[in-house]
């Protein structure tokens, strides 16, 4: 048998920190989520290339882009449209230029980058967020995907030339031949009215694959190899197109003005007085002191329960159109706009660490002043820091933010995290798939930072991810009411169709939970990494996940008396499977792979508008499939 020894008590080993998880990082889902309920994106067209300036003609478009990944830099297409395409020769290698200029800017798109290759995205064709492939790089730089590029001085001492570049704080990047997502926010620099610079640019937010890299870094000057040196108020973008091949698809942008909400004629008023849990009404509170305040601010309060804030005044509309407005806070709150109230806190909740909610709502908001009211209550309870966030997106407005910054404390929230150390971390936990907890889970995290989560119900594999491992505080903070442990990196969900099924044949569909199914348990290799023990009827599973660098591979060893093509294993699904030349698989449109799959009869069937991958085994006298899942 080829799973390793194993040992007979495990032992959980992680360093776990009580540290703050920022609420930017929390909240960052939510910006995308107003912003384009708000500002719906606009696509550029990729039937042509008429949104670009003419190029030497490395730059072309197709409908097929397949990484080879066993070569640098090696790719094939297929004609078509719909995906924007270097094919760089040595005579054709220009930069790309859309024909538009920008200002402030929202872009957002996928990527794919072959084995080795290189490229960048300059806004304003002077600042740059690189495009590399980085895949399993162990400590990344300016240079590595997500990262923002160095600027570079000639007259600077070597090995000093290259400066205030950003390395992203953690690698998230996929593997070469796979889609990669980017979402990056840009602010142009500002001017005065003699052309005088009277504000650095910035990326607002960078985020790859779903993790955000960078947030408000200011950029002191273009970037290197950009194509103008100077700095301007608009400016079009620029992909570069000498440094190696690269492929674009679903591109869409937000443009963003000048123009801002405001809040005028604000107030507050401070109650006190006897209430628990609900929202009180004020008139039955004392209203111990109030007047004109220049921000909203929960840091007026100077309790930390049986209070209620209200903030009143007028909130200013720039342009006619669909504004979505958020509320963050750590206890009761009730939003009303133009005498109505649009928001209480049993709207679109999301829950957070401790008692943290954010809640949305969508209003359509006529050009000039609404007058509203903000009111914040804390009852009977304590243990949460008092925190409350107002931000507002809307047509041509980022999202930005009305409360003051220290009003929602992003130090505040106190989390869980933990990180492994040494070996692997072991938690039993909810696991949140496809909306719902699986109540009879476990999460594994890896020191070299690539994660897993299975469900022990099952048997099935749920999740894999990339860079930090998990905030625990749903779990251990308080009262722990959620215990979900939420991954902290880069998250691949994969079916969560349960690996192992008796199937009566090849056409059967598969069980949610299999016939016959018991967990047995687990154990540790000699690695120190689990083995899942588990039966599905007479088959007995030994199931295991072992890191290789950047991937897992995983090996399942069955043995028992089923009869012959009647034990199945689920290895993939995705709107679309397809083998690859080198023998691999490639799920949900290059999303991951399957490669290195072996030890039965493999198959790819279509079920209910979906691909499936899975493989007959013959358990009698002991079976082993491994196979390997890069991402």
């Amino acid at each position: 048998m080829l799973i390793p020894t194993v040992i007979a008590h495990a032992r959980r080993a992680a360093l776990i920190v009580l540290l703050v998880v920022p609420l930017a990082l929390m909240l960052a889902g939510s910006t995308a989520a107003a912003q384009q309920a708000a500002t719906p994106a606009t696509p550029l067209s990729l039937d042509d290339l008429r949104s670009f300036k003419p190029t030497a003609g490395n730059w072309q478009i197709v409908g097929g882009f397949t990484a080879d990944r066993n070569a640098d830099q090696a790719f094939t297409t297929t004609p078509g449209t719909g995906i924007l395409a270097n094919i760089q020769t040595e005579s054709a290698r220009d930069n790309l230029f859309t024909t538009w200029e920008h200002a402030d800017i929202e872009l957002d798109f996928e990527v794919m980058m072959p084995r080795g290759s290189n490229s960048g995205v300059y806004f304003q064709g002077r600042y740059e967020i690189q495009l590399f492939d980085s895949w399993g790089v162990p400590a990344p730089s300016p240079a590595d995907i997500g990262g923002i590029y160095e600027r570079w001085d000639e007259a600077r001492p070597e090995g000093q030339k290259g400066y205030e570049g950003h390395a992203p704080p953690v690698n998230v990047a996929r593997a070469p031949g796979l889609w990669q997502h980017l979402n990056i926010v840009f602010r142009a620099p500002r001017f005065d009215a003699a052309g005088l610079k009277t504000r650095d640019a910035a990326f607002v937010r960078v985020a790859l694959n779903g993790v955000v890299l960078h947030e408000n870094v200011e950029l002191g000057g273009p970037t290197r190899a950009s194509a103008w040196d100077d700095e301007a108020p608009r400016g079009p973008l620029m992909i570069q197109g000498d440094h190696g091949p690269v492929a674009f698809r679903n591109i869409g942008y937000r443009l963003y003005g000048p123009e801002q909400v405001t809040l005028s004629n604000l107030r507050y008023g401070y109650y006190q007085g006897a209430f628990d849990w609900q929202m009180p009404d004020l008139g039955d509170l004392t209203l111990t002191h109030e007047g004109p305040t220049p921000a909203i601010d929960a840091g007026l309060a100077d309790t930390e329960k049986r209070f209620a804030l209200q903030f009143t005044g007028s909130l200013d509309i720039p342009t006619t159109g669909d504004y979505v407005l958020e509320v963050a806070h750590s206890a009761r709150v009730r939003l009303d706009v133009d005498g109505k109230t649009v928001l209480t806190d049993r709207d679109d909740n999301v829950a957070a660490p401790g008692d943290f909610a954010l809640r949305t709502t969508r209003l359509r908001l006529s050009k000039g002043a609404h007058p509203f009211a903000l009111t914040y209550a804390r009852g009977n309870w304590h243990g949460d820091p008092t925190a409350l966030g107002f931000y507002i997106a809307g047509p041509g407005l980022l999202r930005t933010e009305l409360s003051a910054p220290g009003s929602l404390p992003l130090d505040a929230f106190a989390a869980y995290e933990i990180a492994p150390a040494g070996e692997a971390s072991i938690q039993r936990n909810f696991v949140m798939h496809r909306g719902a907890p699986r109540t009879h889970a476990m999460s594994v995290g890896e020191p070299s930072g690539i994660h897993y989560a299975f469900d022990t119900g099952t048997g099935a594999l749920l999740s894999l991810w990339k860079g930090r491992f998990v905030n625990a505080a749903t779990m251990w903070y308080q009262r722990g009411d959620l215990q979900s442990a939420i991954p902290l990196g880069s998250v691949l969900e994969l079916s969560g169709w349960p690996t192992v099924a008796v199937l009566s044949d090849d056409a059967a569909p598969w069980p949610e939970t299999p016939e016959g199914f018991r967990f047995k348990g687990y154990s540790l290799n000699e690695f120190e990494r689990p083995i899942f023990a588990y039966q599905v009827g007479d088959t007995e599973v030994l199931d295991q996940l072992t890191p290789e660098g950047a991937y897992f591979s995983r090996r399942i060893a069955l043995s028992g008396s089923a009869p012959a093509g009647k034990v199945w294993l689920f290895i993939a699904e995705g709107d679309r499977i397809e083998l690859m030349p080198d023998g691999a698989y490639a799920v949900d449109d290059h999303t991951y792979f399957i490669e290195n799959l072996q030890g039965g009869l493999a198959f790819v069937r279509n079920v209910g508008g979906k691909s499936e991958l899975l493989i007959s085994v013959d358990v009698a006298g002991g079976a082993l499939v491994s196979y390997d899942i890069v991402w």
